[in-house]
């Protein structure tokens, strides 16, 4: 991704970068992420193409950037003080938080870019990378059987599953169900030594 969302940014470049991101998601909103291209963006954000690649590299950075955004916006960091038992079960609450507190714009936004397009894999690839970014800082890798890589991986992977079973799935199973199964999951694999 072009932009470092580790850098806090001027008031300025917050402005343009708020400006694209509400673009992407409005647009996201009439038509799939596949049809949407940079000059509709710049138009309707009133930004020139110039400050567009300022930011980003194209329309995909552009979804990443928005993505990761949300990811960021949960607070894990917050959790990094729980023992490690219940990071992931807080990790998990968070996005269905955040999925739950937008529900009708995600519902528009599916309803043009279905969950086996563009849009919803590149969801849940940032959700996986993001995932396994905080297992493997976060969590002590001898306390597992398996090797970290592959646990993060795994914890990755099955948290995006239960999340999205959580949010397309609504009334089989409540999120707090679906919370103890991903627990009884995680403990499957721990190993206190």
């Amino acid at each position: 991704m072009k932009y470092d969302l580790s850098k806090h940014p001027t008031r300025g470049a917050q402005r343009t970068l708020d400006a694209f991101y509400l673009c992407l998601i409005k647009c996201l909103t009439t038509k799939a992420f596949e049809k949407i291209n940079v000059n509709e963006l710049c138009e309707s954000a009133r930004y020139p193409r110039a400050t567009f690649y300022n930011y980003f590299d194209d329309k995909y950075d552009l979804l990443d950037y928005c993505f990761r955004r949300q990811v960021l916006s949960i607070h894990i960091e917050d959790a990094f003080s729980l023992p490690e038992k219940e990071i992931i079960p807080v990790f998990f609450d968070r996005i269905c938080s955040e999925l739950t507190a937008h529900q009708t714009l995600i519902n528009k936004i599916i309803a043009h870019n279905p969950p086996d397009r563009w849009f919803c894999t590149r969801y849940r690839y940032v959700v996986s990378m993001s995932s396994q970014e905080i297992i493997t800082k976060r969590f002590n890798s001898k306390k597992f059987t398996l090797p970290s890589d592959i646990f993060a991986k795994y914890i990755a992977n099955t948290l995006n599953l239960f999340v999205e079973y959580n949010f397309t799935c609504k009334g089989k199973y409540s999120q707090a169900e679906l919370k103890a199964y991903l627990v009884h999951l995680l403990k499957s694999y721990a190993n206190e030594k």
